[in-house]
């Protein structure tokens, strides 16, 4: 064949640069017209065919794969050595066999993260990539992959991802994963808990099947992944946006999530523990965020749970400890303009810090009404112009703690139809201490009563320190008989 001459213009070593050495190493150099020297006299060769038939096969002999979405720089090597390595490597992202010499391979020189575009996916959102890209991410001699700005890579099956490695892209809505089929779209699946660090960061999730076909299929689901990361990620579409089950220890950071049909953040059972969610928005869902079954101290801060059905909810198969979710915090989370707000049953030990809750046309709270719960607290949380109630404690409710909340109306378009609070007939012991209940800014947003005390049930309560505006009715009813009580230093009944 007719071979490139060598390299012998400083433009041109500077154009093969650009081209052909993405990722590549070179020798140690001074500065970087050093590191360009270094390529002084490199051949180029076209694509993969040319590259196995360049002659000059001599060990070390280095060469500049141009072809496009493969380039870099390959070294020749023996072929004895990389016998792992070739089976590994099917679609030659490292590694080109020689037709010269059969005991020389060629193999690519690189550092950092392999690109998936060496794998011979397209990222052109038309062709299916799923192969090339599964078949890469389990070659066991690379643990880091990089999806390359401006690709949009198509598959047809979960990405399949069954050791800790670290995926990471070039931003939210420059690396985009396309499915067009109700699939896990990142499935990962760990063979145990000693397999940790897994790492996926910086890449967009779009699952373009229309909502009323979906009936499975996560952006990203985690099995029994422990100690890993997953940040700056947003998940369009699909059944659920992330989904966890048997995970742990687990950091899920500026996670974007829209339009999911199912749960914008699903933890489902198995044993999920200390998993902490920050910075994440969750809109256009069904549920926002769904706790279903053995979920042991999560933690959630700095989120928002807006324009869903439900912002949160929590159930269980089994109402006993270590089988339900429990022990779960949620600091500085905004549940907004969900048609409900949080709708626990069968939990325990929940504690809601600094929240925001407005939503609209339901209640914003609902505990106790559907299975049992119990010690669910609310710290320095704001109730505003809520649809019904701020919040109804039903009769399966015990242990409830309201302390240093507001609550602002209850939003309702009809006054007089529902309270602020209500504790309904049956709940078991709550307190209130040092909440104010303001009035409503209109006519049709006045509440019956502030807090309603509905009779039934021996549960003990206490109001301490509360500021009341009144109600269209009043501010207070207390309906309960035979309950211990302590009513101390409340203004405004």
């Amino acid at each position: 064949m007719t071979e490139t001459p060598p390299l012998t213009s400083r433009r041109a070593i500077l154009r093969a640069s650009a081209l052909g050495i993405a990722g590549a190493t070179a020798p140690a150099a001074a500065s970087p017209t050093d590191a360009v020297d270094a390529l002084v006299g490199l051949q180029v060769v076209k694509d993969r065919i040319a590259l196995a038939a360049y002659r000059q096969t001599a060990s070390g002999t280095r060469a500049i794969l141009g072809e496009h979405l493969r380039r870099g720089v390959f070294t020749a090597k023996r072929r004895a050595d990389y016998t792992a390595w070739l089976a590994a490597d099917p679609h030659q992202a490292f590694c080109i066999i020689s037709t010269v010499d059969p005991n020389v391979v060629w193999v690519r020189d690189f550092s950092g993260s392999a690109s998936l575009d060496w794998s011979g996916a397209q990222g052109d959102g038309v062709t299916d990539d799923a192969p090339f890209i599964n078949a890469m991410l389990q070659n066991p001699f690379v643990s880091c992959f990089r999806i390359e700005d401006g690709r949009k890579h198509l598959v047809s099956e979960p990405i399949k991802i069954r050791r800790a490695i670290t995926l990471t892209g070039a931003g939210m809505q420059n690396s985009l994963l396309i499915a067009k089929a109700p699939i896990d779209v990142i499935e990962v699946a760990l063979p145990s808990a000693s397999e940790n660090g897994l790492r996926l960061a910086d890449f967009g999730i779009t699952n373009l099947v229309k909502a009323e076909q979906l009936t499975a299929g996560s952006g990203i689901s985690l099995n029994r992944t422990y100690l890993a990361t997953v940040s700056n990620i947003s998940i369009t579409g699909g059944w659920d946006g992330l989904s966890a089950v048997a995970s742990g220890l687990v950091n899920i950071d500026g996670l974007l999530v829209k339009g999911c049909r199912n749960a914008g953040l699903l933890f489902n059972g198995g044993h999920n523990f200390d998993l902490r969610v920050s910075r994440f928005t969750l809109s256009d869902c069904n549920y926002a965020i769904r706790l279903q079954d053995m979920c042991d101290e999560l933690i959630f801060t700095d989120g928002v749970c807006s324009v869903s059905r439900c912002a949160l909810y929590a159930d269980a198969t089994s109402n006993t400890v270590n089988g339900r979710p429990e022990f779960c915090r949620f600091s500085r989370v905004s549940f907004d303009s969900c048609d409900r707000g949080l709708d626990l049953a069968n939990c325990a030990d929940f504690v809601f810090d600094a929240c925001f809750v407005s939503c609209r046309p339901n209640h914003g709270a609902e505990l106790g009404i559907r299975g049992p719960v119990e010690n669910i607290q609310f710290i320095a949380t704001t109730f505003f112009f809520n649809g019904k109630s701020a919040a109804v404690v039903g009769p399966q409710a015990a242990e409830t703690d309201f302390l240093a909340c507001k609550f602002v109306s209850n939003g309702t378009t009809k006054p007089n139809a529902y309270d602020t609070l209500t504790f309904a007939a049956g709940c078991g012991t709550f307190s209130l201490s040092q909440n104010r209940f303001k009035p409503g800014w209109n006519v049709a947003g006045t509440p019956r009563y502030q807090v309603r005390i509905e009779n039934g049930g021996a549960g003990n309560y206490s109001l301490i320190g509360n500021h009341f505006s009144q109600g269209g009715t009043g501010a207070l009813l207390e309906e309960r008989r035979g309950a211990d009580r302590v009513l101390i230093g409340n203004i405004g009944i």
